[in-house]
């Protein structure tokens, strides 16, 4: 989420040292050259947030119905694993990973801990607010949105695995795990918790495995199907035109007296 100021910011500078340059002036007319670095600034920005946007999907998409990887975190000093608290509570895990800098954190750790209060999940489901910062920086967040508390708050321990096992991009992110450790869902945005979060449940707790039938599968059941289609249009071939319910008539063979008569 902050790199892509940080490459606006870095394309800014370059193009203004450039059109300020000899060749720069040569090059670009005057009354361009304010907005030359702008615009550089901002394709080169939309360019790179359409690549690691399809990075950061490929990544995301790659860990869901996988073991989800295990984590280190703190809660009020005591460390835990992710691993941990799911053997032990034995039940699906919603995880938010947040900074308290980003304006969108805000409203998704509201939405995440309403969930943690609904009467619905009470003793279902385990919510994890889980900071990227220093575990200062939980406290700080709690009371500057006055979140009642009920998920559980705690501080994860950033590292670069960390980031490369969710394919963490942008925040929020956000990770459902069902109560076997597999991951349901692996998300920045864009997608329902509370539908993610129902379904899961209304299934177990596990995640539902779709069954996915390859081409092979496929054609011969498609094969099968003509086949019954051709011989149901042989068998009505066959039968006869004669409506249904008209007695057949009966030919009866005269005897010889008869043929004589």
């Amino acid at each position: 989420m902050v790199q892509h100021p940080l490459v606006a910011a870095l394309v800014f500078f370059l193009m203004s040292k450039f059109v300020q340059s000899e060749i720069g002036q040569q090059l670009v007319p005057e009354n361009m050259r304010t907005w030359v670095p702008l615009i550089a600034a901002v394709l080169v920005t939309s360019l790179w947030a359409r690549v690691q946007g399809g990075k950061a999907d490929e990544a995301v998409n790659k860990l869901v119905g996988k073991p989800c990887p295990d984590f280190n975190f703190t809660v009020n000093g005591e460390k835990k694993t992710l691993k941990g608290l799911i053997e032990e509570k034995k039940k699906p895990v919603l995880i938010d990973m947040y900074r308290n800098f980003c304006p969108a954190c805000g409203p998704a750790a509201d939405e995440i801990d309403r969930l943690a209060g609904d009467s619905k999940y009470k003793g279902q489901a385990e919510f994890l607010l889980l900071n990227l910062g220093p575990e200062k920086d939980v406290e700080e967040f709690k009371k500057k949105r006055n979140l009642p508390g009920n998920a559980t708050h705690g501080a994860i321990e950033m590292n670069k695995s960390v980031a490369s096992d969710f394919g963490l991009m942008y925040i929020p992110h956000k990770v459902l795990v069902d109560k076997n450790g597999t991951v349901v869902n692996n998300f920045s945005f864009g997608k329902p918790l509370e539908a993610s979060l129902d379904e899961l449940l209304a299934n177990g707790g596990v995640r539902k495995i779709e069954e996915k039938k390859t081409d092979a599968v496929k054609g011969a059941e498609e094969e099968k199907e003509e086949e019954k289609e051709e011989e149901k249009n042989k068998v009505q071939a066959k039968e006869p035109t004669q409506k249904a319910g008209t007695p057949k008539k009966r030919i009866r063979k005269k005897s010889s007296a008869e043929s004589l008569l």
